[in-house]
């Protein structure tokens, strides 16, 4: 059994004065289900809003278009390829993709073996673009809480997240895929004094 799942398990099982709710979860189970997802959430959002005021200088709007020029950096990639990468839906990156295009900073492509499959590559001004802004800022918020919370407790929180990720998803490849993704995102901007927890 997954430790995490352990640690879970013992802390339901150890609570002397918690009740049994209608599905069998215990009350205090439930509790920490939700403040999960609730400081999931908040943490998400707080990182998007910061990376994206400092993307805002380079003429971007949302985080996933610069991982998206990021991405493609490496080679060409379908929208569907780019938000398995992502982890968004289809429909989430149509007008992120859409935006880019417009901008000059994307350009849609032609598999010459697959009429169907419509490739997006990165332009020379899209290139100009990632080279004004690194993956990670000096300056991000989450970066900095990283930094201060110290390599191996951040090193124990990824852990935690991939083992809590592949209990919900019951997929190992996904669990990987996101930190292969992950490292290819922040190779091109990871410098010495900075704290790299994705090994």
């Amino acid at each position: 059994m997954p430790p995490v799942l352990i640690q879970l398990g013992a802390i339901c099982q150890n609570t002397s004065d918690v009740r049994d709710n209608q599905n069998g979860t215990s009350e205090n189970c439930a509790a920490l289900a939700i403040e999960v997802r609730l400081l999931a959430g908040l943490l998400t959002r707080l990182a998007r809003e910061a990376a994206e005021r400092m993307l805002h200088d380079v003429g971007l709007r949302h985080w996933a278009q610069h991982a998206t020029l990021a991405l493609l950096r490496d080679g060409a990639l379908t929208s569907r390829e780019l938000s398995y990468r992502l982890h968004l839906e289809p429909a989430t990156l149509v007008p992120i993709v859409d935006a880019l295009e417009a901008a000059g900073l994307l350009k849609r492509g032609q598999d010459p073996h697959d009429r169907r499959r419509t490739p997006l590559m990165i332009t020379e001004q899209g290139l100009a673009v990632l080279e004004r802004m690194p993956a990670v800022h000096p300056d991000d918020v989450l970066l900095k809480a990283l930094q201060d919370l110290g390599e191996e407790k951040s090193r124990r929180l990824l852990e935690l997240m991939r083992e809590l990720t592949l209990l919900v998803t019951q997929d190992e490849s996904l669990v990987e895929d996101t930190r292969r993704t992950a490292q290819q995102l922040a190779a091109r901007s990871c410098t010495s004094d900075e704290l790299t927890v994705s090994a």
